[in-house]
């Protein structure tokens, strides 16, 4: 039996992925710093930032999403691009405890932020914000271990 070969293999899930449909694509921050350099965010000190989520632009016809509650992502835009792959807003999930500064640092360059839990993720604050900010019904897990989803595929549909 012959192995497939890495490229035929990213290929393959790259494919699965476009053919889902997704309206964004979560990832943690393991997986982020990667595809990000493993920048470090340019923080500065900083007033008060006003206190609940930022929204730099909810219009986006497609969207990155990153679990980052620490506030360890050095983005260097609002805008993910990666060869092969859509344009896509960023939109970071914090919590309450992430730090004024790195909050501060992402109102600047145009990351959107929702704040989902005190100290920990909350989950379904996360899922039910990305449907009423965004209007983000479909998102694809794509996160490796850490995450823990390794490609689990959300629908998320608000009612009422």
């Amino acid at each position: 039996m012959e192995m497939a070969s890495t490229r035929q293999l990213g290929a393959e899930y790259g494919r699965i992925r476009t053919e889902l449909g997704a309206d964004a694509w979560l990832y943690g921050t393991a997986t982020t710093k990667e595809f990000t350099g493993f920048r470090k965010p340019q923080l500065k000190e900083t007033a008060e930032v006003p206190e609940g989520d930022f929204i730099a632009y909810a219009g986006a016809g497609f969207y990155y999403v990153s679990v980052d509650t620490k506030g360890e992502i050095g983005w260097e835009s609002g805008i993910w691009k990666a060869s092969g792959r859509p344009d896509a807003h960023v939109i970071e999930v914090l919590t309450e405890s992430t730090l004024p500064a790195y909050k501060a640092y992402l109102r600047r360059i145009g990351v959107s932020y929702m704040i989902c839990g005190k100290e920990n993720l909350d989950c379904r604050a996360a899922a039910e914000k990305l449907a009423q900010h965004f209007g983000i019904e479909k998102v694809l897990v794509c996160g490796g271990g850490t995450l823990g989803a390794g490609g689990l595929y959300l629908n998320y549909r608000t009612r009422g």
